[in-house]
């Protein structure tokens, strides 16, 4: 962790892709990709805290279970097709410094899909 700077780890995970349906739980050995992104960006040393951000209750649950805080539901009007990532990161943002007073430095977007991540 960075004292002097606030960085947070944003994982996102919205339900209905019409791709791949189900992907974010999708599973890569023992663990759904959506557990791998978090318990990955939890082992990082420079993130203050990790924030999953879903429109969906099971995968909320799931990433609490997973270390995640879930702060809020995103809203379905930032969960569509064509809901660009930095409109997401947005409301996360805004959400988190007017709840809990503090400026965040930097964000490090974790995107759930990219299962092939190093635990060290």
């Amino acid at each position: 962790m960075t004292p002097d700077i606030n960085v947070v780890g944003v994982v996102l995970a919205r339900q209905g892709s019409k791709g791949v349906p189900g992907k974010n739980l999708a599973r890569v050995g023992n663990r759904t990709l959506l557990a791998q992104a978090i318990i990955t960006a939890k082992c990082a040393k420079t993130l203050n805290r990790v924030i999953l951000s879903t429109d969906s209750e099971e995968m909320a649950h799931l990433g609490q279970n997973a270390g995640a805080e879930v702060p809020f539901l995103r809203p379905k009007y930032l969960a569509q097709d064509n809901t660009h990532t930095p409109e997401v990161i947005e409301h996360a943002v805004s959400f988190l410094e007017k709840r809990d007073g503090e400026k965040i430095d930097i964000v490090v977007t974790l995107l759930e899909t990219s299962g092939a991540r190093n635990l060290g």
